[in-house]
């Protein structure tokens, strides 16, 4: 939370209120307001009962947003914010230097929050410039949504996606040991690894590790992050 937006209270009104639930039947919410204080809702509700409320706890501003919609922030799941497609506009991608890779990659999560996504899960990314834009948009640096990430993916040597540096080669228990670590150490609050081909087709029927070997990582994760021994995904709301 940037220190800016601590301290703001301000309420919307002049919206509709739709959530996931309209799809079980629950009507969106007319003529609502939405107070939100810091970078925190408060609460939503009918637009006098929630100004009443701002009221009580102080000075607030208000936003009248003209009888727009307005919904939750969505969240992707599957994000990579470096990216190289092919095509010029991948290509372009393939030879910047970890610190132009920074700045793309902040463009696309100032564009991702425009357009209304405000959680992503980034499942591999390069040069661990994830790390950097993660830290300068919790810091408020950059507007981005909040980013969970994983930092490289692990593949086996030779496996789905090893020629890209948004990948770590790793082989044996040791290996993937080392690797999660590696990546825990860096920042990472979840493991990425490629265990199969990338689309459809018969690669990824044909994994490269086998079950067994996918539990390397899992007894790899440090006991010293969590209760759980696992990687624990901090809370940073935006």
């Amino acid at each position: 939370m940037s220190e800016q937006s601590a301290g703001r209270s301000t309420v919307v009104v002049g919206c509709t209120v739709v959530d996931g639930r309209i799809v079980e039947g629950v009507p969106a919410l007319p003529d609502a307001g939405v107070w939100v204080r810091g970078e925190r809702v408060a609460a939503v509700g009918p637009r006098e009962e929630v100004l009443a409320q701002a009221r009580a706890a102080g000075e607030h501003s208000t936003v009248d947003l003209d009888g727009a919609h307005l919904t939750p922030g969505l969240v992707n799941m599957h994000t990579h914010l470096s990216l190289s497609l092919p095509g010029s506009g991948g290509d372009g991608v393939k030879t910047m230097n970890p610190h132009e890779l920074a700045l793309y990659m902040a463009d696309g999560a100032r564009r991702t929050l425009l357009a209304g996504v405000t959680t992503v899960r980034c499942v591999a990314e390069k040069d661990h410039a994830d790390f950097a834009l993660r830290r300068a948009v919790t810091a408020g640096r950059v507007p981005g949504p909040r980013i969970f990430t994983a930092g490289r993916a692990l593949v086996c040597t030779g496996g789905h996606g090893h020629e890209s540096p948004d990948t770590l080669e790793c082989d044996g228990a040791d290996g993937f040991r080392r690797g999660v670590r590696s990546q825990v150490r860096a920042g990472a609050d979840l493991i990425k690894v490629m265990i199969s081909g990338a689309s459809p087709a018969s690669t990824s029927r044909s994994p490269p590790a086998s079950s067994s070997r996918t539990s390397w990582p899992r007894s790899s994760r440090p006991r010293t992050r969590g209760g759980g021994g696992s990687p624990r995904t901090p809370a940073r709301p935006r």
